[in-house]
């Protein structure tokens, strides 16, 4: 075979092999039901923008309006199903792998891109993300994106990437301002450079890496014009910049980063490539790369590694889904470190893909036995096991109990909005805030209290007893409680407040 015939079927094979990959994996996620932010606010922000498709503020919202919109106009062209919202989340989950790829292919060796994009479709948290309806994924393809149009010196693509990438979600400013970084400081004046030929006028990439963080400055106007806050009370109240608390927050984000769920085996292979290339001259082919690379690419790709966890360790926040953007270039460092290790550098590739693979595809599957509420299941396959329990207890409910009033302790309501996935019509729903004691006043209204994870306001011991004074008595129906989050159904009967007993 010819090697401009196997070029062609490079450039559009491995594309192919990663989306069938991830299509095969992920499938079961097409049906599965809406929970967490899903239902929080990316769903009903959705559904919002369907209905008024001139809208651009939406009360009380921390995110941009980017990937709503989208999601807004997918529902409109197929439907409220639950494919919509799942099928472009693992569109985005694509686009992430393949600009892994293509990115790794330029600037890291051949191979270096292969190597990357399956360490990114296997690893835990992205794996755990991509059968999830939450920004992190889109955050991450775009942001991969913007760093590869920025290095290929693309100015149209650039900025409309990074125009994209801040308008989903806020940290996205740190990638096109680590491009902006490094085009400024002159310590790379052939950057941008095209393969076959001089890259465009610096001026004309300098506008387009600024224009997403100019986008991000006006978006952050316009909602203290509108909202009267520039950026949502609910993040600037976490803010805090104690020595200790930082230091603290710091490790873990690295450890996060580069210790946990398997983490630490790319983590080996960036130290061991980075001492190898110390200790040996680099091959005739790495110099001539390294002409096209250098300091310019460091700084893009270093930078939002500083930015990104010196961010998050100023807030009280802590969701490991944070840091995936980053995860595309970790990978790529760590095939590149892989790579020089070895005379042949396809042996050092294949090496850490033996290590890593099997360690994080054993990760998908480790479950969590006490419920800890800030993990929210963030890279592991434990939350389908709840989804299944919230599923069949929506399925009793609606079974059992079609028409009533349902009273639950979360804010995340299954079984008010059919595009979650879980029931086929709305049911009247009260939430009950969390708070000490119980609302009675919306107890006497409710007909069945659904309780779900250990957050919520439970009707055991003291305020059970309150109820029975008030004169209602809570009779567990149904049972549908997992190892790790208790999901109970009980019928709330109205009696005389004197009456006492109660059943179990």
């Amino acid at each position: 075979m010819s090697r401009a015939v196997t070029g062609i079927a490079r450039h559009r094979g491995w594309p192919l092999l990663l989306a069938l990959l991830l299509l095969a994996l992920e499938w079961p996620a097409l049906t599965q039901p809406v929970w967490g932010d899903g239902q929080a606010y990316v769903v009903p922000n959705g559904l919002l923008m369907l209905e008024e498709p001139g809208r651009l503020f939406i009360d009380d919202e921390v995110h941009p309006p980017f990937f709503f919109r989208v999601l807004a106009e997918g529902y409109r062209i197929l439907g409220t199903g639950l494919a919509v919202p799942h099928g472009l989340v693992l569109l985005f989950a694509f686009l992430a792998l393949l600009y892994t790829w293509r990115l790794g292919e330029a600037y890291f060796g051949s191979g270096s891109g292969a190597a990357a994009s399956l360490l990114l479709l296997f690893s835990p948290l992205f794996f755990c993300q991509a059968g999830l309806v939450r920004l992190a994924i889109p955050l991450t393809a775009l942001s991969v994106m913007t760093l590869y149009y920025g290095l290929a010196g693309k100015p149209l693509q650039l900025a409309l990437c990074g125009a994209a990438l801040v308008l989903t979600k806020h940290p996205g400013v740190f990638i096109s301002a680590a491009l902006l970084a490094g085009l400024l400081i002159p310590i790379m004046p052939g950057w941008p450079r095209k393969a076959g030929g001089a890259g465009p006028r610096r001026p004309a990439l300098v506008l387009a890496a600024a224009l997403p963080v100019v986008l991000f400055l006006l978006w952050a106007l316009l909602c203290r014009w509108h909202y009267g806050w520039m950026f949502h009370p609910e993040n600037t109240a976490d803010l805090g910049l104690s020595a200790k608390p930082l230091l603290t927050r710091i490790g873990y984000w690295v450890r996060q980063l580069v210790w946990l769920k398997g983490m630490w085996v790319p983590a080996l292979f960036i130290t061991a490539g980075g001492a190898a290339c110390l200790l040996k001259s680099a091959p005739a082919d790495e110099r001539r790369q390294a002409a096209v690379t250098g300091p310019g690419l460091a700084l893009a790709l270093g930078l939002p590694f500083v930015f990104f966890i010196g961010f998050f360790s100023c807030y009280a926040f802590d969701f490991p889904r944070y840091l995936l953007p980053l995860y595309p270039t970790l990978f790529l460092l760590a095939a590149a470190g892989a790579r020089s290790l070895f005379r042949r550098r396809a042996a050092g590739l294949l090496l850490l893909l033996a290590m890593a693979i099997p360690l994080f595809t054993w990760g998908w599957f480790r479950d969590y036995t006490v419920p800890r509420p800030r993990e929210y299941y963030e890279s592991d396959l434990a939350y389908r096991e709840v989804l299944a329990a919230k599923s069949s207890a929506a399925s009793w409910i609606e079974d059992h109990h079609r028409g009533k009033t349902v009273l639950t302790g979360k804010t995340a309501l299954d079984l008010r909005e059919p595009a979650f996935g879980y029931v086929s019509e709305p049911f009247d729903v009260l939430h009950l805030p969390r708070k000490r004691g119980l609302d009675l006043e919306r107890f006497h209204r409710a007909d069945i209290y659904y309780l779900f994870s250990a957050t919520s306001v439970d009707v055991q011991g003291p305020n059970r007893r309150r109820l029975l004074r008030s004169g209602i008595r809570p009779v567990l129906e149904a049972d549908f409680s997992t190892p790790v989050i208790p999901l109970k159904i009980y019928r709330l009967e109205k009696r005389s407040p004197r009456g006492t007993g109660a059943e179990h």
